[in-house]
C-alpha cells in the first residue's frame, strides 16, 4: 500500500505510522504554530509586566557651575570690595586712634600741670617721717662748686637747691644728700649728687645728725642736662621713708 495518498487540492498526504496525518512543507495548514506559522494565541503587545521603566533623567548643574567665567568675574568684584572696605576702615581706625592718643596726651599734660601746681611752692614746710623740709632758694645752671683746689664740676648743669631741715621728732635723726632727688617737666628724676655737696660753703646734708627740736642749714646738688630746669623734689628721711615733694 502507498503511504502517500493524493489529496484534492493537488496536495499529497503522507501517513504517518501512527495514523496521524502531516502535511509537507509550505502547506497550509493548522498545527502547533496555527496559519502563517504564527505561535497560537498570537503576538503579546502592550508592555512588559510590570510596565515600561523611564531612564533616568541627566541632573542640571546649578549656576554657578554652568557659568564658570561669570563666577570668576563676580568673585573678583567681590574680594576687591572687601579689600577696599577694609584698607578705608583701617585708616580711619588709624586716625581716630592717633586722634585719642593726642588727646590723651594733651590730657595726661595738663594733669601733670594740675599736679605741679598743687605741690607747695618754694618756702613751704613739707614733711615726711620726723623731718620737716622747707626749700628756701633754688639756683640753676651752676658749672662747679667748691673752688679751685677742691671741688666738682658739673656733667651738664648743678641745681642747687637751699633748704631748711627741722627735727620734728623725738629721737635724732640723720640729714643725708643719698636718696634726695628732683625731677624735670617731663618727669625724668636726678639724683641728688653727695660728692658734690661735700663742696659747698655752709652745708650739713652730707651726713649729720640733727637731734629732735632742732634745725639745720643744708644743701642738695642735682647734676642735670644744661637747658633742662628742675621743676620739682621728693625729700626723704631716710633712703627708705616714702618722701614728700615739693615744687621749685
Amino acid at each position: 500500500m502507498n503511504d502517500n495518498t493524493s489529496m484534492g487540492n493537488g496536495a499529497s498526504q503522507q501517513n504517518h505510522p501512527n495514523g496521524q496525518w502531516q502535511g509537507q512543507p509550505g502547506q497550509q495548514g493548522q498545527g502547533q504554530y496555527g496559519q502563517y506559522g504564527q505561535p497560537q494565541g498570537g503576538y503579546q503587545q502592550g508592555p512588559p509586566q510590570g510596565g515600561w521603566q523611564q531612564a533616568p533623567q541627566p541632573k542640571k548643574k546649578n549656576w554657578f557651575l554652568r557659568h564658570k567665567i561669570l563666577t570668576a568675574i563676580l568673585a573678583l568684584f567681590l574680594i576687591g570690595g572687601i579689600a577696599a572696605a577694609t584698607s578705608g576702615g583701617g585708616g580711619s581706625n588709624g586716625s581716630d586712634t592717633a586722634s585719642n592718643s593726642d588727646n590723651s596726651s594733651g590730657s595726661e599734660k595738663k594733669k601733670d600741670e594740675k599736679k605741679s601746681e598743687a605741690l607747695p611752692k618754694v618756702g613751704t614746710a613739707i614733711k615726711d617721717g620726723d623731718l620737716e623740709f622747707t626749700v628756701t632758694k633754688v639756683e640753676p645752671g651752676v658749672a662747679s662748686v667748691g673752688d679751685q683746689y677742691l671741688g666738682e664740676k658739673a656733667q651738664g648743669a648743678f641745681t642747687l637747691v637751699h633748704v631748711s631741715v627741722k627735727n620734728v621728732g623725738t629721737q635724732t635723726q640723720t640729714v643725708m644728700a643719698d636718696g634726695q632727688k628732683a625731677y624735670d617737666a617731663k618727669g625724668i628724676g636726678y639724683e641728688a649728687n653727695s660728692t658734690a655737696s661735700i663742696y659747698v660753703k655752709n652745708n650739713d646734708t652730707f651726713f649729720t645728725e640733727i637731734n629732735p627740736g632742732n634745725t639745720l642749714q643744708g644743701v642738695f646738688v642735682f647734676d642735670a642736662p644744661k637747658g633742662i630746669k628742675l621743676t620739682k623734689v621728693r625729700l626723704h628721711e631716710s633712703m627708705f621713708s616714702n618722701g614728700v615733694e615739693g615744687s621749685l
